[in-house]
């Protein structure tokens, strides 16, 4: 059994970003009468980062994957540097065209990366959007 597999790698390196996610929403102003403040988002999000993480580093290897010495770069690395770009660019558009638009446009650009039928990417971003709406600004009154 190996011990540093390419699962265990990703899992551990998805809960040290899940980490400092949480720790730098920490820093974020505290509103007054325990009201979900602009820290709760950023948190929730982690936390599913962090459990996605934690299941990765217990998943069980193939043995393809076991056997796999050499690490490829593929297309796949492509599709998710892309979308790190377009997460890197939403407190960019952030300012013009506000938080759901970037929710919907990151989540149907992740769709487009990694080959989703186009009903498909735009039905799932829309859902993304509207449930995070619903959750966040109609359900725990959350400014968005």
């Amino acid at each position: 059994m190996q011990l540093f597999t390419s699962n265990r790698i990703s899992g551990l390196s998805l809960v040290v970003i899940a980490a400092a996610v949480w720790l730098y929403a920490g820093t974020f102003p505290v509103l007054d009468e325990n009201h979900p403040g602009p820290s709760l988002f950023p948190r929730m999000i982690a936390l599913s980062i962090a459990i996605a993480g934690v299941a990765l580093v217990f998943t069980r290897s193939t043995p393809k994957e076991a056997e796999a010495t050499v690490y490829e770069f593929s297309g796949d690395h492509f599709r998710l540097m892309g979308l790190l770009a377009g997460t890197a660019l939403i407190p960019l558009l952030y300012e013009f065209a506000g938080l759901m638009p970037c929710i919907a446009g990151i989540v149907l650009l992740a769709g487009f990366l990694f080959k989703a039928n186009w009903r498909a990417a735009i039905l799932t971003a829309a859902g993304t959007t509207l449930a995070i709406y619903w959750i966040f600004g109609l359900l725990l009154g959350v400014p968005i």
